[in-house]
């Protein structure tokens, strides 16, 4: 019961912070990497007693990529560019699915959950670091919230699932506003 008490609450934190740059066309200031912040330490918490392991680890990096930004540390520039990035998330994409229709679906489906810890990570440290336009941003999110989805419902980690849901919903909005 507390793992998903603790999850919700991570979940409506979340969502409050991403609706705050999607919807509202906010920027990401020192509030949204606050409330970014409790929300990893909640949903971390939350998917480690559930055994759900990507979010345990994209929500830890999420944490500490949000305590840098609140106390202003500059995030040292990444090796990979955009570019570059989307071509690592696009092999291992590719490597999951060949592996779910040739070898095991099972093991498909946990490489590319797998493929959306490096683009929901990544992509954060890129935006945080202000290397990612925020359109790219919305992209990599939308991407990594729902093909994370599978998984999250193997490991009946309903508190991220709904997260998920919602925030590559955010992500598109955001996007489409964003294009507009």
């Amino acid at each position: 019961m507390l793992e998903l008490t603790l999850g919700w609450a991570g979940t409506a934190l979340y969502i409050l912070a991403h609706g705050w740059i999607s919807i509202l066309k906010r920027s990401s200031d020192r509030g949204y990497y606050v409330i970014n912040f409790c929300a990893a330490v909640l949903v971390v918490v939350s998917s480690m007693i559930l055994s759900s392991w990507q979010p345990v680890l994209i929500n830890a990096f999420w944490a500490l990529i949000s305590l840098a930004a609140l106390y202003r540390y500059k995030l040292p520039a990444l090796f990979l560019t955009n570019r570059y990035l989307t071509f690592l998330v696009s092999i291992v994409f590719c490597i999951g699915c060949i592996w779910f229709w040739l070898v095991n679906q099972m093991a498909g489906l946990y490489i590319l959950a797998w493929s959306s810890v490096i683009a929901f990570c990544l992509s954060y440290w890129r935006f945080s670091s202000r290397q990612l336009p925020q359109k790219g941003y919305f992209l990599f999110s939308a991407y990594a919230a729902f093909i994370l989805l599978p998984q999250l419902y193997l490991d009946e980690n309903w508190p991220v699932f709904l997260l998920e849901v919602l925030w590559g919903s955010l992500s598109v909005i955001g996007y489409l506003r964003l294009r507009a």
